[in-house]
């Protein structure tokens, strides 16, 4: 049968070996080289556990406070991608039981969201994140929508597929024009002070302008992939047809939409610096909806490209799907915290801390549905799916609210620091702690002291 096989070329038959060791010598052929790409595998995969973590660690309890408040900010946001992407399969699973189909109610999430919106304008951390899960729910809502509507209407060719793109920016403009002129009829109500009013428009029209661009970046890349690779694909993930050519094209188109999003951040910054007077609302949210629709669909590059190129890479094991998908999250998430830390120099050097928002959005969203499909794709193996993403959501979506999206600026930490305070204090009230109740201070939680 002969030595077995330790070199990386593959073997030669010789003219007068016989069939059958020809076969067995390409067969140990085979099982070294996938053997040998299971170890590179497994080693990335803890070599990028232990870099993500070191990384977090860093960031998060760094001194520079914009480093740490950005960090925070870009874990807010993959968390809440993460959550809405959950969500949105439950309520898949929930209507499909039903016989309902989700894009006809898809459409009141949106009325829902702004309902919401306009109930807690008083209350900064519960507007944040219902803002911040709201607008991912909606767009992705909007992706599976319209990227059907795409498909199945204008799929003949990528021409036809772009055509959608303009319905879609038509239909937006429509949309929230409807939204601007209703909030600007509530808001002649007179409920709340003058403060409230303008940070719950502002909180809209982020709400707004981030569903759009998700799924504006989304319809585009699918019109770029299209026009490499000849396919139509509806998920937001790397189809199984991706050669290594239609890999390298797509890494190639996400650094095209990289320069492109650089372009657009520096006018947006250019555009947060004009006078009051010339800094009208429209050209703000224009700049806005431009970087991130940009920043989107760099990311949907990203994430196709990267999938594609780490199973190329690990060629072999092709049966460790989640091997692959691990190795690609944690490769995304690293190079994405890195690009947070790259945020810190940019505004050093005069950048707008206004128009890094969304670049931190973007990155989260990066790293977040990254992770998403890592757990749907082990989730689907289990007998119920359904019930684990019930359970993941009560794990995750809890620890974001009341841990991750305080953190992200210091208005939000003081929101969430009076409703602790508070509820400490009915905590110690209902217990019959009277020392401890009398001493609990709202406005100094973390000072407050009971003597004896």
């Amino acid at each position: 049968m002969g030595e077995p096989i330790t070199s990386d070329r593959a073997p030669t038959c010789e003219l007068n070996s016989s069939l059958d060791a020809c076969f067995q010598q390409h067969l140990q052929y085979a099982e070294h080289h996938a053997h040998k790409n299971l170890n590179r595998c497994v080693s990335t995969l803890m070599l990028g556990a232990i870099l993500l973590s070191g990384l977090l660690m860093f960031m998060t309890h760094s001194n520079l406070g914009f480093l740490r408040r950005n960090t925070w900010s870009f874990l807010s946001s993959m968390c809440s991608i993460f959550c809405s992407v959950l969500a949105y399969d439950v309520l898949c699973e929930a209507f499909n039981s039903l016989h309902w189909t989700l894009e006809t109610p898809s459409v009141s999430f949106f009325l829902i969201i702004q309902v919401a919106l306009y109930v807690y304008k008083d209350r900064p951390l519960k507007l944040k994140a219902w803002s911040t899960i709201g607008a991912h729910l909606v767009a992705w809502c909007c992706i599976k929508f319209w990227g059907r509507v795409q498909e199945e209407h204008f799929s003949s060719s990528p021409q036809s597929a772009f055509l959608a793109v303009m319905l879609f920016g038509l239909f937006s403009v429509m949309i929230l024009l409807m939204a601007s002129k209703f909030r600007q009829y509530v808001s002649t109500w007179g409920s709340g002070s003058e403060m409230e009013l303008e940070f719950w428009l502002e909180h809209c029209r982020e709400f707004e302008n981030e569903a759009v661009s998700m799924c504006l970046g989304f319809l585009v890349v699918r019109v770029v992939d299209f026009k490499i690779s000849g396919h139509f694909s509806l998920e937001a993930e790397a189809g199984p047809y991706q050669t290594l050519e239609h890999t390298t094209l797509l890494i190639v188109a996400a650094h095209i939409f990289g320069l492109a999003v650089v372009v657009a951040t520096l006018f947006n910054s250019f555009v947060q610096k004009l006078p009051v007077r010339r800094r009208t609302v429209l050209l703000l949210r224009a700049a806005d909806v431009l970087q991130s629709a940009l920043g989107f669909a760099m990311a949907f590059c990203f994430l196709r490209g990267g999938q594609g190129l780490i199973r190329h890479a690990f060629e072999g094991i092709s049966r460790l799907a989640s091997l692959h998908r691990i190795i690609t999250a944690l490769v995304l998430s690293t190079c994405a915290l890195s690009g947070v830390c790259l945020l810190e120099v940019f505004v050093f050097c005069g950048l707008h801390e206004t128009a890094t928002k969304a670049l931190i959005s973007i990155l989260g969203f990066l790293a977040g549905l990254a992770w998403e499909g890592v757990f749907s794709f082990h989730l689907q193996l289990e007998k119920h799916p359904c019930i684990w993403s019930i359970v993941l959501l009560l794990v995750v979506l809890p620890n974001w609210r009341l841990h991750v999206l305080p953190k992200t600026s210091e208005h939000l930490f003081v929101a969430a620091t009076e409703d602790y305070s508070s509820l400490a204090y009915v905590a110690s009230w209902l217990r019959g702690d009277n020392c401890q109740a009398a001493c609990l201070d709202e406005d100094s939680a973390e000072e407050a002291k009971c003597d004896d």
